[in-house]
Parts: structure tokens; C-alpha cells; sequence
């Protein structure tokens, strides 16, 4: 026999499920939600964005380290930001780096491999770091290690994700460093962090154009509350 029900049934259930159902996948789509919600303020707070983007991706994709950097407007390098579980010493260490496009476009100083257009994995048996660069190391006793499978994180793995503004201009980067189950990030957690890196893109392009205009909320080029 059928299994007797209305339509009012069928409404409540979707509620519920809709209200209690917490895979990954829908707790992932609701901090993307947040990030939207950034553009619906009168005056839009990239740093605020940016705090929100790097905790996002720590605590949806186990991510050990997550750091978020933009480009200057005033020398046009690109600097640390915004830094989720960076140790203390460390912290510092990123705040002292400077990189050039030519850093992120190249592949000789810090040697990678291209993933897509928006993704780049560097691998600890490459060292790709510079002289004086090993103290961003959170762990750098930890440094050398060899690796025990092909899907295993070391320490000096990371992952730069590039943030493109208008034109394929590249306006910063989000990097991933170590996961929480010692593994390297996945591709689903690539392309999740892909398509957040364009939400950032899009709120950086859409205040230059409102700089550009002149109209309330532009952006100065200058993200307050960020330490030199």
C-alpha cells in the first residue's frame, strides 16, 4: 500500500532537513553565504572579508595554516595579510616577506607545479623557499622529513591559490600550509578554495570600481587593522 501523507508533510520535511541537515557540503555553503553577505554592507570591509575567507577554510577543510595576501598599491608587492594558525614567531616571519608578480608567475625561485589557472602545489623536496624565509615555518625542525606516500603532507608542502581581479589581474593569494589529517588538500577542497579566492576577487574589483565612481564604501587600497 501507498504511504499515506499531504502535502503539508512534504513542506516540513524539506524544512527540517534544510534546518538540520549539516554535511560537510551544506556547512561549507553556508560560510560561502557569508562571504556574500560582505556585499550587501554599505561600506564593504575587506579585511573583514578576508578574516571571515581564512577561517573559512581552516575549520571547513582541516587546513593547519591558512594566509591570505594582497598586492600593495603603494609599491605593487604582495604581502601577508590575514594569518589563521600561524605560531606567534611565525606570524612575524610572513609579515617581513615581500613577493613580486614575477615570484608567482615564474617558476625558479620557488618551484611548483600548476594545477589549474588559479592553483599552484609546491612540494617540501623542492624547497621552495628562500634564504631567510624557513622562520614562516611554524615547525621547521620538521623540515627534510621524508615522505611516506604520495597523498602525505610534510612540512614545507603548500598550496597558493592566485586571487585574479579585472583582466586576469593577479591581486593576491591564498596559501594553504599542512592539514589537520596530515594528508595533502584534496581537490574538492581545491576547487572550494578556487571559488572563494574569485568571491575576493570580485569584492576587491567591485570597490575599485567604486572608487572609480566615487561612490560610498570604495576601497583606499589600505586594509586597516593589519600589522606591518
Amino acid at each position: 500500500m501507498m504511504e499515506s501523507f499531504n502535502h503539508g508533510d512534504i513542506a516540513r520535511k524539506w524544512k527540517l532537513d534544510y534546518s538540520f541537515v549539516k554535511d560537510q557540503t551544506n556547512r561549507t555553503l553556508d560560510g560561502v553565504q557569508k562571504l556574500f553577505s560582505h556585499f550587501q554592507k554599505p561600506e564593504m570591509d575587506i579585511h573583514a572579508l578576508l578574516e571571515d575567507a581564512a577561517n573559512l577554510i581552516a575549520q571547513q577543510f582541516r587546513i593547519r595554516e591558512v594566509t591570505i595576501g594582497l598586492r600593495s598599491p603603494v609599491d605593487g608587492l604582495y604581502r601577508y595579510e590575514v594569518m589563521v594558525g600561524a605560531r606567534a614567531d611565525a606570524e612575524k616571519a610572513f609579515r617581513r616577506i615581500a613577493y613580486t608578480a614575477d615570484d608567482f608567475r615564474e617558476n625558479s625561485k620557488y618551484k611548483g607545479t600548476s594545477l589549474s589557472k588559479y592553483s599552484k602545489l609546491f612540494l617540501a623536496e623542492d624547497s621552495p623557499y628562500a634564504d631567510g624565509e624557513k622562520d614562516s615555518y611554524s615547525r621547521p625542525f620538521l623540515l627534510g622529513m621524508k615522505r611516506g606516500s604520495m597523498t602525505e603532507s610534510l612540512e614545507g608542502d603548500y598550496l597558493d591559490v592566485h586571487i585574479y581581479g579585472m583582466e586576469d589581474d593577479l591581486v593576491g593569494w591564498i596559501e594553504l600550509s599542512g592539514t589537520k589529517t596530515g594528508n595533502i588538500p584534496d581537490v574538492t577542497t581545491i576547487r572550494w578554495v578556487e571559488l572563494i579566492s574569485k568571491i575576493i576577487g570580485t569584492a576587491i574589483t567591485s570597490q575599485n570600481a567604486r572608487s572609480a565612481t566615487g561612490k560610498k564604501g570604495r576601497w583606499n587600497g589600505q586594509l586597516p587593522k593589519v600589522g606591518c
